[in-house]
Order: structure tokens, then C-alpha cells, then sequence
């Protein structure tokens, strides 16, 4: 505690950098940058976007820290240690929890030296009803952005596409999408 007492009274924030994003039966932590193609994301159990979500920029560290002992019911030393490592990390990080290993990746929690009140984070969307979750798969069980095909003449071939290739379609003119 003796690194993490000297900031105790500064205020950090959730990268604003990073999104959280609910994805059914485990919470995704990504990049803004939706046209980043190579964005960092990784899967985090519900209790760690939940204790990021408490970093929205308008509290100390000493209140969230005090926050996270009476939500988790842990001791102060148990919550310093909780939320230290995440802290202006400027390495990745790993953690394992519930038998299971999650990224992290680097400034999760930054100094909130512009002001940053993060109001894209809402605790109730990062709850989970279920407890099964699903930290295995890469695949996302929410979309995210979705393509409107004009002309149903797509290359590729993935699998969870509707479609159908064997009907031979006639392409729309350029004209009467433009109208």
C-alpha cells in the first residue's frame, strides 16, 4: 500500500481509450477506435468491468478503493491490492481468477488530469444473469457492427452467414440505390 497511499487522493479514470461492452455471458474490453483492426480486446469476468466501471473519473482513488470494500465485502488491503496492478500499468497484465486467465492490457486505469467524466458505463448493462460464463470462446455473441450488402456477391464464405448463394440474384443499379 505504500506505492498506492501517495495516490490515494488523485483521481483515475477508465482509459478513454476503452470501451466495456456487455457480450451476453461475459463482459468484452476493446478499443474506441472502431476501425481499428487491430484492437485489443479481451473477455473479463464481471466482477473486474464491474470495478472498472467504478473508475468514471469523478471519484478518488481512496473512494472507489473504500467503494470496493463494501461491494466485495473484502478488507482495505484486499482492494488496494485489487485495483494497484491496474493502475498506469504500463505492461500487460494477466490475471487469473475463478480458475480462469485474463488480459489486461496496458493504462487500463489512467490519471484523470483532463477532467474525463466517463458516462458510457452504466454498472446494470455490465451485469450477467447467467453464471455460465464464457471466457473460451473468440467469437462475440453480440454484434457489433453489422454490413449492408447491396449486391449479394460476397467473396467470402464465413460461417454464421445468411447468405444465400445459390439463388442467382441481378444486381440493383447504382442509380436506384443513389435515389
Amino acid at each position: 500500500m505504500n506505492d498506492l497511499s501517495t495516490k490515494l487522493n488523485e483521481i483515475y479514470v477508465l482509459n478513454p481509450n476503452y470501451l466495456l461492452l456487455p457480450d451476453k455471458n461475459r463482459i468484452v474490453l476493446t478499443v474506441k477506435d472502431r476501425f481499428n483492426t487491430d484492437a485489443v480486446t479481451s473477455f473479463l469476468h464481471p466482477m473486474y468491468a464491474f470495478l472498472f466501471s467504478l473508475f468514471k473519473g469523478n471519484k478518488t482513488l481512496r473512494e472507489i478503493v473504500n467503494e470496493t470494500i463494501e461491494i466485495y465485502k473484502i478488507s482495505e488491503s484486499e482492494a488496494v491490492k485489487l485495483v494497484e496492478n491496474f493502475i498506469e500499468n504500463k505492461k500487460q497484465i494477466t490475471v487469473k481468477y475463478d480458475g480462469v486467465r485474463f488480459g489486461f492490457p496496458q493504462n487500463i486505469l489512467v490519471k484523470n488530469s483532463k477532467g474525463d467524466i466517463r458516462t458510457d458505463m452504466n454498472e446494470d448493462s455490465l451485469a450477467i444473469d447467467s453464471l455460465q460464463y464464457d471466457f473460451r470462446s473468440r467469437r462475440l455473441n453480440i454484434a457489433r457492427r453489422a454490413l449492408f450488402i447491396l449486391n449479394m456477391q460476397c467473396l467470402t464464405d464465413c460461417i454464421y452467414c445468411y447468405a444465400d448463394r445459390a439463388t442467382k440474384h441481378t444486381m440493383m443499379p447504382l442509380q436506384k440505390t443513389l435515389d
